[in-house]
């Protein structure tokens, strides 16, 4: 049976107590929260961005990448077509079969 943390402002459930604990001190959820923000005040989106590419090089779940690409390419209005095909080729290289078929039909 779980714990429950009761609170007068919130109920978290005992099992997700810890996660959220530990989720916002976690370096990657920092580096993540820290590379929209400066892609949302348009820091550096006209190229690659560090953070992307080892998100793509470490094989981080293919949603998270999208989205930050997503994100990038709105706020720079479009990809330049050089740094579409760079992100492009590095997903394909670093990811599975199926991966290229989705991006086939973007």
């Amino acid at each position: 049976m779980t714990q429950r943390i009761e609170n007068p402002e919130t109920c978290i459930d005992g099992e997700l107590f810890p996660v959220i604990l530990f989720l916002p001190d976690s370096y990657d959820f920092l580096e993540a929260l820290s590379t929209e923000q400066e892609l949302l005040n348009g820091i550096g989106t006209d190229k690659v961005n560090p953070y992307i590419e080892e998100s793509i090089f470490q094989k981080r779940p293919l949603v998270h990448v999208l989205r930050l690409l997503c994100l990038q390419c709105l706020t720079n209005n479009g990809f330049k077509p050089k740094l579409y095909e760079y992100y492009k080729k590095e997903i394909i290289q670093v990811s599975a079969f199926f991966v290229p078929l989705c991006l086939y039909s973007v």
